[in-house]
């Protein structure tokens, strides 16, 4: 993969673009997508992404911080039990992940003892951090957000 595609690939996998792209967030939107306080309702900001956000120089553009970056392109995932035994979600969740696959150069693999991985749950909206933490991040897929 080239190098500039795979930083521009990770970058978007902020938030909702994230829930979006590995699950086809519905066409339909209902309230509980996005969330108060969030940026643009899906958006988990750090600190530093929020000053941006302030100062007028917040983007997805990789070249701003490669810390956020997933290192090698391979993003660590874990599942709650109660998406685990959906089978309609995971049915659409793992033609996102091929898809993901075929088109980009990010792997996603089952976590096993990754300290920093994405940890999908079923929650109260649709919402994740932006970027690489070095932790978990976690993704919240409320109704409407992880069905095409």
């Amino acid at each position: 993969c080239i190098k500039a595609e795979v930083e521009k690939s990770i970058m978007k996998l902020g938030t909702l673009l994230l829930a979006t792209c590995l699950a086809f967030a519905s066409g339909a939107w209902v309230p509980e997508m996005e969330n108060a306080g969030l940026y643009e309702g899906d958006m988990i900001l750090d600190p530093d992404q929020q000053k941006e956000v302030e100062d007028g120089t917040f983007t997805f553009s990789s070249t701003g911080n490669r810390n956020k970056l997933w290192p090698n392109a391979v993003v660590p995932y874990s599942l709650t039990s109660d998406l685990a035994r959906d089978g309609k979600f995971m049915r659409e969740f793992q033609h996102s992940i091929d898809q993901y696959h075929k088109y980009t150069c990010i792997r996603f693999k089952r976590r096993s003892n990754e300290r920093a991985y994405i940890g999908f749950y079923m929650g109260g909206g649709c919402s994740s951090p932006v970027g690489y933490t070095g932790g978990r991040n976690r993704v919240s897929l409320s109704k409407g957000c992880h069905w095409r």
